[in-house]
């Protein structure tokens, strides 16, 4: 290891860390998701397949299985993709809500 390498990468985790912490800081739906994807337990050992009998033939045979580490991430990164998927939501959400509000409230309550 390069003593360079491992600041360089220490410091790039600070900042995804401080990043992240700034955006749980404005919303509890991501800081709820982060709690919840912290206290999972992975066995770094194994993993149960749930594909077919004859997918996990074929992997094992072209090598391509994939490892418990690969696997884990895999989850983790899913686990991501829905936590932004939901955040997106409830922020449309409350954009249209808000939107709406500010018509009705234009319009003196009359609503078309």
């Amino acid at each position: 290891f390069e003593v360079g390498e491992l600041i360089g990468e220490r410091r790039a985790w600070d900042r995804i860390v401080k990043a992240e912490t700034a955006r749980e800081n404005a919303s509890e739906v991501r800081r709820a998701f982060n709690i919840y994807t912290t206290n999972l337990n992975f066995n770094p050992e194994k993993y149960v397949y749930s594909g077919s009998a004859e997918e996990k033939k074929r992997m094992i045979r072209e090598d391509k299985m994939p490892t418990a580490v690969d696997v884990i991430r895999s989850d983790l990164d899913a686990r991501d993709l829905y936590r932004n998927m939901v955040q997106t939501k409830l922020e449309d959400a409350k954009a249209e809500y808000l939107f709406q509000a500010k018509q009705v409230g234009e319009n003196n309550g009359d609503v078309d």
